[in-house]
């Protein structure tokens, strides 16, 4: 059984259907913040929020483990980095290639993204 996304016209196989995987995402250290938000007006922007889920940038404090905001920054895990749940395809990866403070998309098996 096939089906189309509504927003981009891309057929799928209903049962080869690809889900979202984490990536690790390289910003410019300290704009962390700054670059999530950033990600976050673009997808909504192209209207790919079918193609994301949570950005994450990870941190050490208590009530909210994973994510951080402004207002509320903790010493961070990893500095420079931040994670995103999307299912990667070209189109994922130019939006992330043109977004402000993205330096790197990290890639299993040694590809380079961007």
């Amino acid at each position: 059984m096939k089906f189309r996304t509504q927003k981009h016209g891309k057929i799928f196989n209903k049962g080869s259907f690809v889900k979202m995987k984490w990536y690790l995402v390289q910003v410019q250290e300290n704009f962390e913040c700054v670059a999530k938000k950033a990600i976050e007006e673009k997808v909504r922007a192209e209207q790919m929020e079918e193609f994301f889920g949570a950005i994450v940038i990870p941190n050490d404090n208590d009530n909210e483990p994973l994510a951080i905001e402004e207002e509320n920054t903790g010493p961070l895990y990893f500095p420079g980095f931040i994670f995103v749940q999307m299912i990667l395809n070209e189109q994922t990866a130019n939006l992330l290639e043109g977004t402000p403070k993205v330096t790197h998309v990290s890639v299993t098996g040694g590809r380079r993204a961007v």
